[in-house]
């Protein structure tokens, strides 16, 4: 059971995260669009569940600040404040961070420190996201069967790692290769590759750590085109898109004319 103690510092810790991933949160960094340099197009301004959680988080401290200030009207004197407003957010998050030793023993104050630290959680989520250590290279073509059985390929996932890439060995066979030996084996030299595809040699090409939504993304931007459609499946030119990245890129620095 929680004591009052507890329930102070949740809602001093659930504030200090909102008031800092605020700002990102008009903003919000993509996991797959993260990379040494900046990557064109990897950004986008503002997101829908970011809008979701901000528009909830002003409308959820218009309510408790409302609540607050009828309980105890000194509480904006203890923040060092004389108005504030619901939509300045860092301001509003001041007043609950001020007052948290007396919340923590108001009637309301439990409620209010669950809907802030649920907030804070998702705020962490968007404001921070997690970056995988591994890439997906394909699906291992290593050709398995024998002793009459029809030779297929082994088709398991297999991933490298993004800090340590050495050998990757692939979990369903037991093949053992360089990051550059399963590219060969993957893609070999074939120019048109799947999104899937794309991405590993977006990452080892250019260091460009992308998804397929980035990847989807550029060509609904048109920053890259796609190659066609081969057996359903959207194909890409990988050197058209090495090429169409490096001069977007040019353009955005100012490198080059548009």
């Amino acid at each position: 059971m929680s004591t009052t103690t507890d329930l102070a510092t949740s809602l001093r810790t659930a504030a200090a995260t909102l008031t800092k991933a605020w700002p990102l949160l008009h903003n919000p960094p993509r996991p797959g669009g993260v990379r040494t340099r900046s990557v064109p197009g990897s950004r986008l301004p503002g997101n829908g569940e970011a809008l979701s959680l901000r528009v909830e988080l002003v409308r959820d401290l218009a309510f408790w600040l409302h609540a607050i200030l009828d309980d105890a009207p000194d509480a904006l004197e203890q923040a060092g404040l004389t108005t504030v407003n619901a939509a300045d957010v860092p301001a509003a998050l001041s007043v609950v961070t001020a007052n948290a030793a007396w919340l923590s023993g108001w009637e309301h104050g439990n409620r209010l420190a669950c809907e802030l630290d649920d907030h804070a959680k998702d705020a962490r989520r968007i404001a921070w996201p997690k970056v995988s250590d591994t890439i997906a290279l394909g699906d291992c073509p290593n050709p398995i069967g024998g002793d009459g059985a029809a030779t297929m390929p082994c088709g398991t996932p297999v991933r490298a790692s993004a800090v340590k890439p050495g050998d990757i060995r692939c979990r369903g066979c037991g093949l053992t290769d360089t990051i550059d030996g399963w590219m060969l084996r993957i893609v070999g030299n074939e120019p048109l590759v799947t999104a899937e595809q794309l991405i590993p040699l977006l990452r080892k090409r250019m260091g460009i750590v992308a998804t397929r939504a980035t990847i989807r993304g550029w060509k609904h931007r048109t920053v890259i085109h796609s190659a066609g459609v081969v057996d359903g499946v959207t194909v890409y030119d990988r050197h058209a898109v090495f090429a169409a990245l490096a001069h977007h890129e040019a353009v955005r620095d100012g490198r080059v004319g548009a």
